[in-house]
């Protein structure tokens, strides 16, 4: 064999032994990469929901008060009379201190505006503008609910109770006058009523209203509904949360029970499942992109760190602003702490 062959040999073997190695240690390096699993977002429905656990506790005390002034004009009861749910306590007039005036302000504006919004669009709305007039119909059609409900109020009243129990206290006198929220008549609820009560953020009570129903399972078997009765703040800071106060039936004191309110049903442009979602130090939500580096061996993956705003969530997605690249893959799980920029493995 001549030296130039022996030469061209000795090539051949040391570029492929080069390519082996290469492969090998890219293989090897591969294996030690945090492994990924990712699909692309999509549209969907979320339905959000309020929940939270708590002990459920004797009904105990039961406050009637009402949203604006009155002026009582007979009492039909007295400290200690035992009363049945519907039966009459007070004889009043509601009076107004200028809360109906302000409603009606908010509701011409929020009809002001949702009239704004729909000559803006002409007939004709992308996804995202349909969104927004839904959720402006909404809020004239709540604002529309509260200044009826106000409305509804003046004038004079019967104020009957809520539950079985018996009066303990009757802070008023005929023709007094007393502010609104002002405690009318407190009850002692009897023992079969019962309260569950669990904290919420505000943003999350901001969703309810006094009279919402949520679902559970009774002690006997069937499907029964717990009352929103009241929300206050838990230390008088609204930033501290809110306390949720529910009637509940059919349990026992001392169980511990799980409510949630759902919510209405809304379509977004791009939902992610709920484990797509970090949160970094400060709360602010993102998720992970995949980008791809092609190579002589094939492609790599990296992270791309993208910040989100989320719109709502249920127990599976959440909906996501700036709405994501259809074609681009996001990381919905993985077993070690990711950073940007990082190298991974995709798990098929």
């Amino acid at each position: 064999m001549t030296r130039k062959k022996v030469i061209r040999l000795v090539g051949v073997i040391f570029l492929a032994l080069l390519l082996i190695l290469t492969f090998f240690s890219r293989t090897i390096m591969n294996r030690s990469l945090p492994v990924v699993t990712v699909q692309k977002a999509r549209s969907g429905e979320i339905t959000p929901y309020v929940t939270g656990t708590g002990i459920v506790e004797s009904a105990g005390e039961v406050r009637l008060i009402l949203e604006l002034p009155v002026q009582v004009l007979a009492i039909h009861v007295s400290p200690g009379d035992v009363v049945r749910e519907g039966e009459a306590l007070l004889d009043v007039i509601v009076q107004d201190d200028g809360t109906i005036e302000a409603l009606r302000e908010e509701y011409a504006e929020a009809e002001f505006n949702y009239d704004y919004s729909v000559a803006a669009a002409g007939g004709w709305a992308d996804n995202l503008t349909q969104m927004r007039l839904s959720h402006e119909k909404e809020q004239l059609d709540k604002k529309l609910a509260e200044l009826t409900a106000a409305e509804a109020l003046l004038g004079e009243k019967t104020l009957y109770a809520d539950c079985d129990g018996v009066v303990t206290e009757l802070p008023v006198i005929e023709g007094g006058v007393y502010a609104a929220k002002a405690p009318l008549c407190i009850l002692q609820a009897y023992a079969e009523s019962y309260l569950l009560r669990y904290t919420v953020t505000k943003e999350a009570a901001q969703k309810l209203h006094l009279g919402d129903t949520a679902q559970y399972t009774g002690e006997d078997g069937l499907l029964h509904e717990a009352q929103l009765l009241q929300i206050f703040p838990v230390s008088g800071d609204l930033e501290d949360g809110l306390t949720l106060v529910f009637t509940v039936t059919e349990v026992q004191p001392g169980q511990i029970m799980t409510l949630a309110v759902v919510q209405k049903t809304v379509r977004y442009e791009c939902t992610v499942p709920n484990s797509a979602v970090f949160h970094d130090s400060d709360g602010k939500a993102y998720v992970f992109a995949l980008a791809t580096e092609d190579s002589p061996l094939g492609y790599r993956y990296y992270l791309e760190r993208t910040s989100v705003t989320i719109l709502e969530s249920d127990d599976a997605r959440t909906a996501i602003k700036p709405d994501l690249d259809p074609d681009v893959y996001i990381v919905t799980y993985a077993e070690d702490s990711l950073e940007n920029g990082m190298q991974v493995r995709i798990e098929h």
